[in-house]
C-alpha cells in the first residue's frame, strides 16, 4: 500500500507492508451502534518505508523501528466516540507489543465500551471496560472552540489499569465546512496489570466532538 502528497510544504511518499495479524474489533470485526453496526479491522503493526517533508525539511523513515497501524471501518460509524489505538510493550527483547483496540461510543441502551486485545501467539480476546475518567487537564482548540481532554485513567475488566496521555496539547484535525473536527493525539501510557506487573506503551487517541469519555 502506498500514499503520497504533493501539496507545497506538505509532501511525503510512504509506503506500507502490512502483514501482521488482523485484529477484529469487537472480537468479530463487528460491533452495534446506535444506527448501525459498524464494520472494522485493525492491522496494528505494519513496515514502513519512504520520506516525509515539512517546509522543505526532507525526513527519510527508519524501516527497521517503523510500526503502522493500519485500521479499515466501513458501514456507518458512531456519532461520536473515544478511541484509543495502544501497543504495549511487552520490556523483553525480541517479543511484539500487545496491540489494544478500546472504543468508547454511543448505544441505544447506553455506552459501548468493548478493548479488543491480541496477546502473545496471536490470541485475541475482548473485555468490557469498567470505567474511562478523563482528567481535567484539557486543550481548547482555537480552530474551532472545542475542549478535549489529554489525560485519561482507563480501567479494564480484569483489573488492568491504564493511565493515557497526550503528549502535546494541539493535536486537533480541524475541518473546513460542515466536516465535524477531530483530536488525532500521539499518546503515551503506563500501566499495572492485575498481578501487580507494570507496563509501558504508546498510541493515538482519536476524539470527536461531544464524544463520550
Amino acid at each position: 500500500m502506498r500514499t503520497w502528497s504533493s501539496v507545497s510544504g506538505v509532501e511525503f511518499d510512504l509506503s506500507f507492508e502490512l502483514s501482521a495479524p488482523v485484529l477484529l474489533n469487537g472480537g468479530l470485526g463487528s460491533f452495534q451502534s446506535v444506527s448501525s453496526v459498524v464494520n472494522e479491522w485493525s492491522m496494528p503493526a505494519g513496515k514502513t518505508t519512504g520520506w516525509l517533508s515539512l517546509n522543505g525539511t526532507k525526513v527519510t523513515v527508519n524501516a527497521q523501528k517503523s510500526l503502522t497501524w493500519y485500521d479499515r471501518q466501513w458501514n456507518g460509524a458512531p456519532p461520536s466516540w473515544t478511541w484509543f489505538a495502544l501497543l504495549i510493550e511487552s520490556g523483553k527483547a525480541g517479543e511484539d507489543v500487545t496491540p489494544m483496540s478500546i472504543w468508547s461510543y454511543n448505544t441505544t441502551s447506553g455506552l459501548g465500551r468493548p478493548a479488543t486485545i491480541r496477546e502473545a501467539a496471536g490470541v485475541q480476546k475482548v473485555l468490557p471496560v469498567a470505567s474511562i475518567q478523563p482528567s481535567n487537564h484539557s486543550y481548547t482548540s482555537e480552530a474551532s472552540g472545542v475542549m478535549y481532554p489529554l489525560d485519561w485513567v482507563l480501567e479494564l475488566n480484569d483489573g488492568t489499569i491504564l493511565h493515557v496521555s497526550s503528549v502535546r496539547p494541539d493535536q486537533e484535525l480541524p475541518a473546513a465546512g460542515k466536516v465535524a473536527p477531530a483530536y488525532e493525539g500521539y499518546v503515551t501510557v503506563k500501566g499495572t496489570y492485575k498481578s501487580g506487573r507494570k507496563f509501558k506503551g504508546y498510541g493515538v487517541v482519536e476524539v470527536t466532538a461531544s464524544a463520550p469519555a
